[in-house]
């Protein structure tokens, strides 16, 4: 709190200790607000917790940027966006993509951004003269303003894809938020705590958090965030939810028995988190008032993820409900809308939400409705036209194989002159009466076709409709096999468990049994087969 420093300090009492406080013994007078923390096992100075940088707390960035050059940190941990609801949270310290910015001693570059729907991975060299450093920025953007991620899964594979940064130089992980207190806290103690319950097969939280605070003030912040911590806990410990290499997948797909699939599929049901009193109500209010809208077995959405409807229909349908949610995939935060199949009374509605939404593509997953069925039948014969309420749609084919086929369709509205072109995929190998398709390798084909229509036609505002008669059944396993490929592509590794969970935070009954769950493996195993290696992955 000297005069010379106290402007360096963005919150009033959130003042680091001197005896942790980071110091450079050849600049007495560096200061910058972040204190060391030490790891499980009584690891000295494991952690670095910061103040978010700014260009007034750090000198321009320079302070934070020599600290990072001086404790030989290999990795940095963002747990906060630039600007959230309640304001700016942190400034932008690094350099776009391919550029070079001088921080006071330390040049940095930016070599490569990689962003996936929950976090960004950005690669940074960092020089003083002539010696050279890689440092690799992990920046979390899934939490919210002024709360906890919606699910604990999110941050615990966060935490994994953290663990799997090879080091060289050992040196602290330097974490931050906006204060350095709360976020960077919690991811702290969920690390320290998940080696300490992986070594003992016991956690003392109260204790680590006591001994985090005896380092810096205030770390977990909030009783929120402490409960969250246990929750995360619970899933990173007891649900076994460690990645999983393509190797050791092919060696389940192979070698496992279906007692060793049911017993994942009975750890796959047990719930961290009860549903909020909220979304319950949302759910049972949505039952009611719009009983005519959802099929008698279809899941019921809260309103926290489902889609709105907004553009004019016609006069009848002053509404804004539709049985349809969002889904992120592994890369893209909100690529999926899950829906349920049109009622005959909900097609304009469903047309609606594919104009609004600047939807790429459709996928249908339920077998093609007979000739003369109108019973949601929103796909007109090809190079013919149909009318519903305010929109008109034609179709004309566009390729036919052997388990699929593409139409794309044009969409107008009435009274709005933007014409809508969306891609329409109909999957024809998954029987009636069969909970999962006919053939693994057919379906993961099928999935990389869509993947590569939806990377060459997609932006950042446009979705891909998934949808069954449920929502849910069909959808939900479509949803989850997407995401587990984009990550397994990305990543090499993945967790089964992770994946279908955070499905799950939006569709809750997704993945409906054991054979499902073995589906997912086999395609996962078949995927690593068809494409032969990993060399391919990056094509």
């Amino acid at each position: 709190m000297k005069p010379e420093n106290i402007f360096l300090n963005r919150y009033n009492s959130l003042y680091p200790y001197d005896h942790s406080r980071v110091k450079i013994a050849a600049l007495p007078r560096f200061f910058i607000n972040a204190c060391y923390i030490d790891g499980y096992n009584n690891k000295k100075k494991a952690y670095i917790a910061s103040l978010g940088p700014t260009s007034k707390t750090t000198d321009k960035f320079s302070n934070f940027w020599l600290m990072v050059w001086h404790e030989r940190s290999d990795i940095i941990v963002m747990l906060t966006n630039l600007r959230e609801l309640s304001g700016m949270k942190c400034e932008k310290y690094w350099p776009n993509s391919d550029e070079e910015q001088l921080y006071g001693q330390i040049t940095v570059k930016c070599r490569s951004v990689e962003e996936f729907a929950e976090y960004t991975v950005r690669t940074f060299t960092i020089s003083k003269k002539k010696e050279e450093r890689n440092v690799i920025h992990l920046h979390y953007t899934a939490w919210p303003d002024k709360g906890v991620p919606q699910e604990v899964t999110s941050l615990v594979e966060f935490r994994q894809r953290v663990k799997s940064v090879p080091v060289t130089l050992g040196g602290p992980v330097i974490a931050h938020c906006s204060a350095g207190v709360g976020r960077t806290g919690t991811y702290i103690a969920l690390d320290i705590l998940t080696e300490e319950g992986k070594d003992l097969g016991s956690v003392d939280v109260f204790n680590c958090v006591n001994k985090m605070r005896g380092q810096r003030v205030n770390m977990v912040q909030t009783g929120e965030q402490y409960m969250f911590l246990h929750k995360a806990l619970v899933h990173s410990l007891t649900f076994d939810c460690e990645t999983l290499t393509a190797e050791a997948i092919q060696a389940i797909v192979y070698e496992a028995d279906e007692q060793k699939f049911t017993d994942m599929y009975q750890i796959l049901q047990r719930e961290v988190d009860t549903e909020c009193q909220d979304d319950l109500d949302d759910r049972e209010e949505n039952r009611k008032r719009h009983n005519n809208k959802n099929r008698r077995h279809s899941e019921i959405p809260a309103n926290r993820s489902r889609v709105r409807l907004f553009v004019a229909r016609s006069h009848h349908s002053s509404h804004d409900y539709i049985n349809a949610v969002f889904i992120s995939s592994f890369k893209t935060k909100n690529l999926f809308i899950a829906a349920q199949s049109p009622l005959a009374g909900t097609i304009e509605d469903f047309v609606c939400m594919i104009y609004q939404q600047n939807c790429a593509c459709v996928i249908a997953l339920d077998q093609p409705f007979k000739q003369g069925d109108n019973d949601g039948q929103y796909l007109p014969a090809d190079n013919k036209t149909y009318i519903c309420g305010n929109f008109t749609v034609t179709s004309s084919k566009c390729e036919t194989k052997q388990q699929f086929v593409v139409k794309k369709l044009t969409i107008t509205h009435t009274n709005q002159s933007e014409v809508k072109t969306v891609y329409h995929f109909q999957y024809k190998k998954w029987a009636e009466s069969n909970t999962v398709p006919d053939t693994v390798e057919d379906f993961v084909h099928f999935i990389k076709d869509v993947e590569k229509r939806v990377n060459h036609h997609t932006n950042n505002n446009s979705h891909v409709v998934v949808h069954c008669l449920t929502g849910y059944e069909r959808s939900g396993l479509f949803c989850t096999l997407y995401s587990l490929l984009e990550k397994l592509e990305a990543e090499r590794q993945v967790s089964l468990v992770n994946m279908i969970r955070k499905i799950r935070t939006h569709r809750r009954q997704a993945i409906t049994g054991v054979e499902q769950l073995k589906f997912c493996f086999r395609c996962v195993s078949a995927y690593l087969e068809i494409y032969n290696t990993y060399s391919n992955f990056a094509t």
